[in-house]
């Protein structure tokens, strides 16, 4: 028999016990576990960015005067679900940017779309498309038309007065002018200072304000027009502007013209004359003066008076009776009287009129007896 050299067994016995460590102890090694393959990932159900680009060039329209430069597919997907009809269903979006060149100023316009999708069982079914942004890109071509001072006056004058009716612009003062563009749309932004007079029918004053506005004037190609304007107040503007409140007072007037004592005697005078009774009576006054002026009255539309005068007037006195008859004669009777009476402002025809109230004996303070009957309400002197 051969016999294994000492060093060659030795060798075997150690590689025995690592490759069998199980064995040669009495225990059973563990079998190996199998390598289980990783899960697939749920695939994602994405629309195609060439259809999504084919729905959207079978919806999209270019508008008017514009030309389509170019359409790419943006990204930007989305998917959640929401209510259609009752039935809560998937919906994909997606975005589409179109470049377009506006023809009348050489604008160049980028648009941002959004394609929609639903889902109907296993397929997305096209459904529509939204603008969702748009900016531009450069600058238009066409160069920017410059507005004078005194066409921009003209144009603020006529906007401000159709959108403040019933208020008289007074002056307008132009603060500053920025230019801008909308599109194709030349802008000026202009600050100006505006004083508004208005007139109170009922109080009979003149209200002045002063206001500061931001007004936008446009010009798309025909000339400037008038585009809106907002008041500036509290430092913020305000579409909505009430003059009233929203500007500063600067003066109150009365808008009935002023008149003196000389003038106001003259038209009392004229209204005493034409009394009913006196006219006819031949009656000569000798004096008529004014003795006091009252505040005005009624938001200054009446002016209250206290006059003094003395007149003549044609007058038949009974005399003895002669052979059982009585007789008559004329006299000239002189009168003295207290006159209380007003000027009124009647807007039509715009002047003042008197009116005669009513007469007193001198010292009667409970005047109101009608001048008409000067023998009732005046005191007699005498006869003439």
């Amino acid at each position: 028999m051969r016999q294994v050299p000492i060093r060659a067994a030795l060798l075997i016995a150690v590689a025995f016990v690592f490759v069998y460590p199980g064995e040669i102890m009495g225990v059973t090694a563990p079998a190996k576990k199998k390598a289980v393959p990783k899960a697939a990932g749920a695939k994602i159900d994405i629309v195609p960015a060439r259809r999504v680009l084919r729905d959207f060039r079978g919806a999209y329209l270019p508008s008017v005067g514009a030309t389509e430069k170019k359409a790419a597919y943006a990204g930007g997907m989305r998917n959640f679900k929401e209510e259609m009809r009752g039935i809560t269903v998937p919906v994909q979006l997606h975005r589409v940017s179109v470049d377009i060149l506006i023809e009348k100023c050489g604008l160049i316009v980028r648009d941002t779309w959004e394609v929609r999708y639903y889902r109907l069982e296993s397929e997305w079914i096209f459904d529509r498309i939204i603008q969702v942004g748009s900016m531009e890109i450069g600058a238009p071509k066409k160069k920017m038309p410059f507005l004078e001072d005194p066409a921009a006056l003209s144009i603020l004058r006529t906007g401000l007065g159709n959108s403040h009716q019933g208020w008289e612009i007074r002056d307008i003062v132009i603060l500053k002018k920025i230019p801008s563009r909308k599109r194709c749309t030349a802008r000026y932004l202009v600050t100006s200072k505006a004083a508004f007079a208005g007139r109170d029918t009922l109080a009979k004053t003149t209200t002045l304000y002063e206001c500061l506005f931001r007004s936008t004037l446009e010009n798309s190609g025909s000339g400037w027009d008038y585009a809106g304007d907002e008041c500036v107040y509290r430092g913020k503007d305000q579409s909505d502007c009430f003059i009233e409140t929203m500007c500063r007072k600067i003066s109150e007037d009365g808008s009935f013209p002023p008149i003196n004592d000389a003038e106001a005697q003259k038209i009392l005078r004229q209204a005493f004359a034409n009394e009913y009774g006196l006219k006819k009576n031949d009656m000569k006054i000798e004096l008529f003066a004014i003795t006091s002026r009252g505040a005005p009255e009624y938001f200054r539309s009446r002016i209250p008076f206290t006059l003094r005068t003395i007149f003549s007037i044609a007058e038949n006195v009974s005399t003895a009776p002669e052979k059982g008859v009585p007789g008559q004669r004329m006299v000239r009777a002189v009168y003295e009287c207290t006159v209380k009476a007003h000027l009124l402002y009647s807007e039509n025809p715009g002047e003042w009129r008197g009116i005669i109230e009513s007469c007193c004996d001198e010292g009667n303070e409970q005047c109101g007896l009608p001048c008409s009957y000067p023998g009732k309400g005046c005191r007699r002197l005498g006869e003439k």
